[in-house]
C-alpha cells in the first residue's frame, strides 16, 4: 500500500516519535459534527421518531465507547494540510506503511454531497459482536464517508478497539505498538529543527522495513504543491 501520512505540530510529533504511540480519535468527537453520523432510514412501521432517535443515540454512544479512529492522509504535498494540521508548516508529518492485518479504509467524498444512509435494521450491526466482514462493511459505508469539500485531505482511516493496546491517558486514548511501519519523517517548510535532530529523537525504536527517510518540505517554483529534499 502507498504511504499514508499523519500531521503534527512539532511538540506532539516529537512526542509521538519518542513514545511510539498514536492518539486515537473518538467516533462522536471528530471536528466535523456530521462525520461518522450516518442517517438510518426505513424504520419498521409503528416505531415513532422519538423511539428511533433514542435507539440510534444508544447504539452510537455504545459504539463510541468501544471503537476509535486513526486518521491519515494519502498526500503530503498539499500546503493546506500543513496549514491546518501541522502548525502552519512549522510541524512534521510521519509517513507510515500499514502492516498486514491493519485495515485502512479510503474515505469516500460523494459528488452529490449526501450523507451516507444505512438501513434502520443495520443498527444491530454496529456492535463488536457482529461478524468481522459485516462490521467492516458498516465501517466502509457508514463511517468512511465525508462531505465532498473535505476531498483535499485524501483521507484514509483505520478503526481500532478501545481496549488491549489502546490506553486512556487523561481524557485521550493512545494506541501503543500500532501495526504501522514508519517509513519517513517530513519536516515542514518552517520547521525549526533539522534532519539530524529527528535522527537523534528515537525513531529507530519504531518498527520499520528499512532506513527511515527524513525529508524537508520546500516550495516548488512551478506550482502551489510542495517538493521535498
Amino acid at each position: 500500500m502507498a504511504i499514508i501520512y499523519r500531521f503534527f505540530n512539532l511538540k506532539h510529533g516529537l512526542r509521538t516519535l519518542q513514545s511510539q504511540k498514536l492518539k486515537v480519535g473518538r467516533i462522536l468527537e471528530l471536528n466535523d459534527p456530521m462525520d461518522c453520523r450516518p442517517a438510518f432510514v426505513n424504520a419498521p412501521v409503528g416505531v415513532s421518531e422519538a423511539d428511533q432517535a433514542d435507539e440510534i443515540k444508544r447504539r452510537l454512544d455504545k459504539f463510541n465507547e468501544q471503537v476509535g479512529v486513526l486518521c491519515f492522509s494519502g498526500t503530503v504535498s498539499d500546503p493546506v494540510l500543513w496549514s491546518h494540521y501541522a502548525d502552519h508548516h512549522r510541524g512534521i508529518a510521519l509517513g507510515f506503511e500499514p502492516m498486514a492485518g491493519f485495515k485502512v479504509f479510503p474515505v469516500d467524498y460523494p459528488k452529490e454531497n449526501k450523507r451516507p444512509q444505512l438501513q434502520y435494521s443495520e443498527l444491530a450491526k454496529i456492535d463488536l459482536n457482529a461478524p468481522h466482514d459485516v462490521l467492516e462493511d458498516v465501517f466502509k459505508r457508514g463511517f468512511a464517508v465525508k462531505a465532498n469539500s473535505w476531498k483535499y485531505e485524501d483521507e484514509a482511516r483505520g478503526f481500532v478497539y478501545l481496549g488491549g493496546t489502546c490506553k486512556l491517558d487523561g481524557e485521550k486514548y493512545f494506541l501503543s505498538n500500532p501495526h504501522l511501519w514508519l517509513s519517513r519523517v517530513v519536516l515542514g517548510v518552517k520547521c525549526s529543527i533539522s534532519a539530524n535532530d529527528i535522527k537523534q529523537s528515537g525513531i529507530e525504536k519504531w518498527p520499520r522495513t528499512g532506513d527511515i527517510k527524513v525529508l524537508r518540505a520546500k516550495p516548488r517554483e512551478d506550482s502551489f504543491e510542495l517538493d521535498f529534499e
